[in-house]
């Protein structure tokens, strides 16, 4: 079991409301669940959970994708990245950039998809986590764009181009394009489209990939995200002894108050 904490009953159905916040699925609201808590059960009453939610059930019954051509995975964080748009979702576009390696995922909201503002926005990423050695797109104009050769090509950046028969750079990303809408469509009415978004990608960065059997985050920046769950989990025997320590030094403290010595 490790380190994870059995939950009382009384406690359950607002942990699983918690889980279920980002819209993120059954198997990943598992997933995320088993690296924080248990109980009896429980991965039956999160299915329970994600059947009862009517936005869920009303989208999970889209067609399925067409059978995925992988690429071969790529050895090292942010070597290899593919990008391209989703959308259009709320009336908006998405700049979506996967990393081959940690199947981390970096999404820009986009009011414009000119070559000059997938430029601009890449450009944001990239100043995170540096420019990878190939970058993975299909041949939309602004990827065939002379403005964006020379952004690759300045840069360093070796351009790799996916038939155009294959949407989504060879569906190498197609599964997170398909969990990301359904989690913001499912999620409507709560919160703006970037809380949304952003709520979405802090559980799958932090839930464990069914390729890599590890988390974005740990693959990625080599630990996980610190979130609300975070709370559940028990101190650390470092934290325990400090406490400890502090707490005897108060009582040694509070034990010399009051001493008086008589004079000699």
């Amino acid at each position: 079991m490790g380190r994870r904490v059995i939950i009382p009953p009384v406690l359950r159905k607002k942990l699983l409301q918690q889980l279920h916040t980002g819209h993120s699925g059954m198997v990943r609201m598992k997933e995320l669940a088993r690296n924080y808590f248990w109980w009896p059960g429980l991965d039956s009453e999160i299915d329970e959970t994600a059947r009862a939610c009517s936005s869920c059930q009303n989208i999970c019954c889209m067609p399925q994708p067409a059978p995925l051509h992988p690429w071969d995975w790529s050895e090292e964080p942010w070597q290899r990245i593919h990008v391209d748009f989703a959308g259009p979702l709320a009336e908006r576009m998405f700049l979506i950039a996967i990393d081959a390696h940690s199947k981390w995922q970096e999404v820009s909201i986009m009011r414009s998809t000119t070559a000059e503002k997938t430029i601009e926005k890449l450009g944001e990423m990239f100043s995170r986590f540096g420019f990878p050695e190939q970058l993975v797109s299909d041949n939309g104009t602004q990827f065939t764009s002379q403005e964006f050769q020379n952004f690759l090509e300045i840069n360093g950046v070796q351009h790799i181009r996916s038939a155009s028969y294959h949407p989504f750079t060879n569906r190498a990303a197609e599964g997170f394009v398909q969990s990301m809408k359904h989690a913001l469509k499912a999620s409507q009415g709560h919160g703006s489209l970037h809380q949304r978004l952003n709520s979405f990608l802090l559980t799958y960065r932090n839930t464990t990939h069914s390729t890599t059997k590890a988390t974005p985050a740990a693959l990625l920046i080599k630990r996980q995200l610190h979130n609300s769950l975070d709370l559940l989990k028990p101190p650390k025997i470092k934290d325990i002894v400090l406490l400890n320590q502090q707490t005897q030094v108060e009582r040694r403290k509070q034990k010399s108050k009051g001493k008086t010595f008589p004079p000699r």
